[in-house]
């Protein structure tokens, strides 16, 4: 309970982490429509 009210900002993630993140998401989306929608 006292972690959360020491630190009302939150945790502030990167902008490096955030465009990997973004990129990676792109990836697998791309990888789930080549391999998975040609089964249907």
């Amino acid at each position: 309970m006292m972690a959360e009210m020491e630190s009302p900002s939150g945790i502030r993630t990167s902008q490096s982490d955030i465009n990997l993140i973004h990129d990676r998401l792109k990836l697998a989306q791309q990888h789930c429509k080549e391999h998975y929608e040609k089964q249907s």
